[in-house]
């Protein structure tokens, strides 16, 4: 028996023991019934996953077309939970750098029975991409992922080795081996990529086991690292790769006293500077290819669910106390985790550089406490039990460093988060709405940055079981909203923790809206080899880029230049909508799920109006289209959350907390 059926079976003994609450304890039990089924041969077939997001664009004058293309690790065969492979990149002779991008292809294919699987890529120790695997068919699947690397194009040009793990087992029951090959592309033409030096947190790479050493779990929450910078230093961005398993994997839904995972579902991402609070983000509530019910991603995959971007972190305010000379303590944190789960963090230092050095400065930090988290269980009726959380945190530092010419440099950041969310658990029944919202002003030198993120999210779960059926149903209606404004701050104007400053100039903007509705029913005999009596599925996966000079009061001034709507039925694709038609002229661009660009530098408004002029000529060209009864509903429910943020105050605690059921998490995260 392999550790993940041997956990799931423990787990499942122990429901029919205590009959728990639903939650996701019973898609860890899902777990031990779909070998036998896919063992029949009644396992369905499904198409290749996709996802709705855009394609990459590609610097101007490039055609879309590489330079030069170097396959580095090619027909990987991952078959061993222990295995790592690696391969030697040699810069192409035939295109050197500069180039205007760099991007990393993943392409990969598995047939059988197999879990997802979580891994990640490293090039000369820095991790390029966090990823899981999707859960194949018999007949088998292919996926492929493209990830911009251009902010680290410095690493490529010197050789090194590329890593690549992805744990996995394969036996008589899970059969499926990941077949992968990894590319990388370099483009010219357009743009230049930025030339920042790149340097990991920890170089893992060199071990045998490099996912082990970025694992962060049991009584400690943090992973402390010890940094020093040049004085040459003029910004630095923190990059963490970071994902939760195990008894984390599901945290959003955890009960607050499980008796198996348990922590209550209040999670915060946060980086601390010598102990002193540097920034905070809520993580997305990425579900994975197995999460909740696997046939809810049959075909169209979880958002963020094949690549997992860096959260990212201004560290540019702390500069006078990096480039003392000195080594500092940059804590990874996750507050709220359970002993029982586990995250895995990864630090990516990415360093812009000036000929003018530090010689001196001062780093403020304004007092900030542990998040304000406010969680209680309540017996509403005699078979409903009700778990609330609300979470608040605030966020303030502000740095100033001297230069050796005599010029000053003064940056800030300012933030500010808010998520809620009810459980309800009613028989075997688990009902979960939330969201969470986050506002982070970045200053430097008199340009802003604005990043606004909200994640609405709905989920639901229904386990029956008797001595002949197995039923698991599941629907999950979940948003990833993200959005950056990029304006030209007022000297001496105060950053708002909520907003960009009022009466700023008009400033540019893109945002990037990402929303999949999914339901799935699933039923299986429990006896002999089990048949499939019902596998009803149906998704909708929508993505829509929008750009434009920012929002003012009183109106709306933007282009919706990119719009996909999917829809699926029983593993087929039945509809495919496209709109596309955005033009990346200037500097802020979308990267696939997420925004590529450098610190200020790559994200600086272009000059002369001139993206306002283009926008509004593309406008009267192609007027924005009425929204659809799917923008209608997602815009409804964004003003809900909007609403309850606001609104809503903390619970009064009623001292009724009680022992609730466990949650349980994917099979895969225990293997």
């Amino acid at each position: 028996m392999t550790t993940a059926s041997l956990h799931c079976s423990r787990r499942c003994a122990s429901s029919r023991l205590r009959r728990p609450r639903p939650g996701l304890f019973f898609a860890v039990c899902f777990a031990e019934f779909v070998p036998a089924l896919a063992a029949s041969g009644n396992y369905p077939n499904y198409a290749n996953p996709i996802t709705a997001r855009p394609p990459l664009p590609h610097p101007p004058g490039s055609g879309g077309l590489p330079c030069a293309s170097v396959a580095v690790i090619l027909d990987a065969a991952l078959s061993e939970y222990v295995q790592v492979e690696r391969g030697w990149f040699d810069p192409p002779q035939s295109c050197p750098a500069p180039w205007g991008q760099v991007v990393l292809e993943f392409s990969g294919a598995v047939a059988g029975h197999q879990y997802d699987r979580y891994g990640a890529v490293w090039f000369r120790g820095v991790e390029l991409l966090r990823t899981t695997t999707p859960e194949p068919s018999p007949a088998g699947i292919h996926w492929r992922i493209e990830k911009d690397v251009s902010d680290y194009a410095s690493l490529f040009a010197e050789a090194g080795e590329l890593t690549l793990q992805i744990p996995n087992i394969v036996n008589d029951t899970y059969t499926g081996v990941l077949q992968v090959n990894l590319t990388l592309h370099f483009l010219v033409g357009g743009w230049e990529a930025p030339k920042f030096e790149i340097v990991p947190l920890r170089n893992v790479t060199a071990g045998s086991f490099p996912l082990e050493d970025i694992d962060v779990r049991g009584e400690s929450n943090e992973q402390v690292n010890s940094v020093s910078l040049p004085r040459s230093a003029s910004a630095v961005r923190l990059d963490v790769y970071a994902s939760a398993h195990g008894c984390e994997e599901f945290w959003y839904i955890n009960e607050l006293n499980g008796s198996l995972c348990g922590g209550g579902a209040s999670r915060e991402l946060r980086v601390l500077v010598d102990g002193h609070l540097a920034g905070a983000q809520y993580p997305f509530p990425a579900m994975y290819t197995g999460g909740l019910n696997p046939f809810l991603w049959r075909p169209l995959t979880g958002i963020l669910s094949f690549d997992i971007p860096a959260y990212r972190f201004d560290l540019t305010p702390f500069l006078a106390w990096l480039t003392d000379g000195e080594e500092h303590n940059v804590t990874l944190q996750v507050i709220g985790m359970v002993p029982d789960g586990f995250w895995l963090l990864d630090g990516v230092m990415v360093i812009e550089h000036s000929e003018d050095e530090v010689a001196s400065g001062t780093v403020e930090v304004l007092p900030s406490e542990k998040p304000r988290v406010w969680e209680t269980v309540a017996d509403e009726a005699d078979s409903m039990t009700v778990q609330q959380m609300r979470t608040h945190t605030d966020f303030h530092v502000r740095g100033n460093v001297l230069k050796r010419s005599g010029a000053r440099s003064e940056s800030a950041v300012v933030g500010s988060l808010k998520g809620w969310s009810r459980n309800t658990f009613i028989g075997d029944e688990q009902d979960m709405v939330g969201g969470w919202r986050a506002v982070i002003n970045t200053m430097r030198d008199g340009k802003l940055v604005t990043f606004t993120a909200e994640y609405p999210l709905r989920a639901n779960v229904i386990y029956r079981e008797d001595e002949r059926s197995f039923q698991l149903e599941a629907t999950v209606d979940a948003s990833r909203d993200v959005e950056y404004a990029f304006r030209d701050a007022r000297p001496g104007k105060a950053l708002s923790p909520r907003s960009a400053p009022e009466g700023a100039p008009k400033a540019n903007w893109i945002r990037l809206e990402n929303r999949m509705r999914s339901h799935a029913l699933y039923n299986r005999t429990r006896t002999g080899r089990g048949i499939l009596s019902e596998a009803d599925t149906s998704s909708s996966s929508r993505f829509a880029v929008s750009v434009g000079p920012a929002r003012q009061a009183g109106g709306d001034s933007r282009v919706t230049c990119y719009r996909r709507s999917l829809a699926s039925e029983d593993g087929a694709v039945t509809e495919d909508r496209l709109y596309d038609d955005c033009a990346w002229l200037h500097a802020p661009y979308v990267c696939g799920q997420e925004l590529c660009g450098g610190m200020f530098g790559r994200f600086a408004m272009p000059s002369g109006g001139s993206l306002s002029d283009e926008l509004a000529e593309a406008e009267a060209q192609h007027p924005p289209a009425p929204p659809t009864a799917a923008a209608a509903a997602a815009a409804e429910v964004s003003d809900f959350l909007l609403v309850r943020l606001a609104r809503w105050e903390p619970p009064e605690h009623s001292g009724g907390e009680r022992l609730l059921s466990s949650v349980g998490a994917a099979g895969e995260a225990f293997v």
